[in-house]
């Protein structure tokens, strides 16, 4: 069961010059590939602060994509402590690591309090081709789609399945790395990506989301599981 991030991660959502829902009904293979931003999304002042604080804490920015910044304060007894927390996505050769998303706490100061996230693995070659068609990807999504399911919650809701038909409805594809152990009974957690597309409906790319292996073409419904 994967679980969702305190933060969704941020995706941008591509314009389709001729695909919307419900204008596919006659062609039936409305389906474009999307390639998001890489590019930072905080303000050019934000910036030169992560700039700064990784500097003086001998951090690289290499293959960080830049996500938001959160400036909250933190209690210990009587004491208030200002917290600059840092979001950051992972990106190699050119490609999202949805996966491998990090999380970055620093002081008033810029002196790092802690992180979490990111991938210390093997990393992948450059060769950055997909071998699923648009067409095979749309077919994957429409016989997987409604596997895919949300559950949990503060008030632990009853659990979410799509039931809306989709075969009118336009669909993104996106290629990024996931992490080989989501194969059912291959790879181990956090030493290996491997290529896969992530499918969904180009008005929603949130849910329902199948992930498709590339080499293999494996369908991977999105099970989510709220805190």
């Amino acid at each position: 069961m994967k679980k969702l991030p305190l933060a969704w991660s941020i995706l941008l959502t591509a314009a389709f010059a001729s695909c919307s829902r419900h204008n596919a009904a006659k062609t039936n293979d409305c389906i474009s590939r999307v390639f998001p931003s890489t590019g930072p999304f905080v303000t050019s002042g934000q910036l030169d602060t992560i700039d700064a604080y990784f500097q003086k804490n001998h951090l690289s920015t290499s293959n960080l994509q830049f996500l938001y910044v959160n400036i909250f304060t933190a209690q210990e007894t009587i004491n208030h402590h200002t917290i600059y927390n840092v979001g950051a996505g992972l990106i190699l050769n050119g490609l999202r690591v949805p996966s491998a998303n990090l999380a970055f706490d620093f002081d008033s100061t810029g002196t790092l309090l802690d992180s979490a996230g990111g991938y210390k693995g093997q990393l992948p070659d450059n060769d950055t081709t997909g071998h699923q068609s648009l067409g095979n990807l749309r077919q994957l999504f429409l016989a997987n789609y409604k596997q895919c399911i949300v559950e949990g919650g503060p008030a632990n809701a009853k659990p979410d399945i799509p039931t809306a038909p989709y075969d009118d409805t336009c669909l993104s594809a996106e290629l990024v790395y996931v992490d080989a152990g989501i194969q059912h009974g291959t790879g181990f957690a956090g030493q290996q990506l491997v290529k896969a597309w992530l499918v969904t409906a180009a008005d929603n790319t949130y849910f329902p989301e199948v992930t498709v292996i590339d080499n293999t073409g494996q369908a991977i419904p999105l099970r989510l599981a709220l805190p």
